[in-house]
């Protein structure tokens, strides 16, 4: 079997897959790719406070908590001090911060320029604020800051979330529940993100973006909260398969602002492509009030949110702290099965948090696989003929473990098949990292296939894992393409990895 190198002169040679998502994780020890001086500080085993191992962090490092609350001096008023590392807890650790006005404080502020490389990831703010301003809320981020906040939430404090002064930072994920004031307030020429965020029940407006704040909002629920479910003026805010609904004064309120609102549900209505006026039919579940109704999952009717957003479900990807990942690995639904195809409107969970229904329910998306004996025919729902399968150890791996990455690539077909690109990329690093010289720059390799079997592809060969490596997960994607680049062949294979 021939093996040849190739780099491809366009960026977007997979663009047909549908697979493309953006990654922030670093993958160590892989492909020479070793942060040689990265180390895992762990409070309270190395550090009593979280503030104390975030001052003993260097960039990049993770800083991990584990323990059910965190309080007091060194557990409050925590600032990143401009340094590019991850703050994550194992355990979805509580900072209570206690906060009165006469003894104001909040969780994190993140004032000193921080990148989207600083990371907070994982953790439960209550009882922040009533400090002086900006120092209102749970999460602070000010000072043309823009770090990455994952899968936090802030619940009854003055404010939940205050982004201001050319701030831009990812926020995803998140819940911002029963606060006194805006659930969020983003102001003062700030942008950035919001994706797959939840904000409901709080005290005023559940997001209000004035003086310019124009972040991009997608596929969030904002319900419930006391005055309007958007509050704008003077921003041009983005809005994307989003649900706005049930809030005391109206869905969006857009003085001097001209927002594009487009495959949203909004009271009240709003112009606009896409989007809806009608009830989103919210159900319990076992984690809240914001699941859709489904026929398939049980219920009379199907909410209008389903299958009604901007863009398929795999092409809406967010850090989620332990890797990226897409919408089609989460779901809208209380029985778990995942969003496929066209994404649902709204809020979306991990499937992992829902505890699913007892009757049993066949997958509508069953992952098809080459049977291990080819029979010389390619079959009706692979007409093809060809399926890659990547191997790898089973994660997590730690210091010490043998790692291993090889691709195994089937054909059904009599005759071989020569010179067919194969590409095997990593999400990692803000980019694409692909095989053989793991760089950003698109590029593959040609095999031969021979008839009627498998081959292994060695891709990277058995080593020990360092114990530099640190905490981390990532995806591995391959596939096989027709030589003039337009097209998947057969089935391709992805696989998520951690390491710990």
């Amino acid at each position: 079997m021939g093996v040849h190198s190739h780099h491809s002169r366009g960026s977007r040679v997979l663009s047909p897959t549908r697979i493309a998502v953006v990654a922030v994780i670093i993958l160590t020890g892989l492909g020479g790719l070793i942060v040689a001086d990265a180390a895992t500080i762990r409070v309270p085993e190395n550090y009593a406070t979280i503030q104390d191992g975030i001052d003993a962090a260097v960039n990049g490092d993770c800083v991990l908590v584990t323990g059910e609350e965190f309080a007091g001096p060194g557990n409050q008023n925590m600032t990143f001090r401009g340094k590019a590392i991850t703050v994550r807890s194992a355990t979805r650790t509580r900072i209570n911060c206690k906060a009165t006005p006469e003894e104001p404080c909040v969780g994190f502020i993140f004032q000193d320029g921080e990148m989207s490389d600083a990371c907070l990831s994982g953790f439960d703010i209550m009882h922040a604020g009533y400090g002086e301003w900006p120092l209102a809320a749970g999460i602070c981020i000010v000072n043309q800051s823009s770090p990455t906040i994952c899968d936090c939430s802030v619940d009854t404090s003055e404010y939940g979330m205050i982004v201001e002064a050319t701030s831009n930072p990812s926020v995803n994920g998140c819940r911002i529940t029963h606060c006194e004031m805006d659930g969020l307030l983003w102001s003062f020429h700030s942008r950035g993100t919001l994706i797959n965020c939840l904000i409901v029940g709080n005290g005023r407006h559940g997001m209000a973006a004035i003086h310019l704040g124009n972040p991009d909002v997608v596929n969030c629920t904002l319900a419930d909260n006391s005055g309007y479910g958007v509050m704008l003026d003077e921003s041009e805010t983005v809005f994307r398969s989003c649900i706005v609904w049930n809030n005391h004064d109206g869905g969006i309120d857009d003085t001097i602002s001209f927002p594009d609102v487009a495959y949203c549900l909004i009271q009240g209505g709003y112009g606009g492509t896409g989007n809806l006026d009608m009830d989103p039919l919210f159900i319990t579940g076992s984690c809240g009030d914001f699941y859709l109704s489904h026929t398939g999952a049980g219920q009379a009717n199907t909410s209008p949110c389903v299958d009604a957003g901007h863009a398929g479900s795999q092409a809406v990807c967010f850090d989620s702290g332990d890797g990226m990942i897409c919408l089609d690995g989460m779901t809208t639904r209380v029985d778990g099965f995942v969003d496929t195809e066209t994404v649902d409107m709204g809020y979306h969970v991990a499937t992992d948090e829902v505890v699913p229904t007892p009757t049993p329910v066949v997958s509508p998306t069953p992952t098809p696989a080459m049977s291990p004996s080819p029979s010389g025919t390619p079959t009706p729902d692979n007409p093809d003929g060809v399926s890659v399968d990547i191997t790898v150890p089973d994660s997590p791996v730690h210091s010490g473990d043998t790692f291993f990455l090889t691709v195994n690539i089937g054909s059904a077909h009599a005759e071989p098949l020569m010179g067919i690109p194969l590409f095997c990329f990593l999400e990692l690093g803000g980019a694409f990292w692909f095989y053989p010289d793991w760089t950003i720059a698109p590029a593959w390799i040609a095999v031969d296939v021979p008839p009627a079997g498998t081959i292994p592809i060695v891709i990277i060969p058995p080593f020990t894992w360092p114990a530099t490596a640190g905490d981390g997960a990532c995806r591995i994607w391959s596939a096989l393409c027709d030589s003039e680049m337009t097209r998947i062949l057969g089935f391709h294979d992805m696989e998520p990895f951690s390491w710990n």
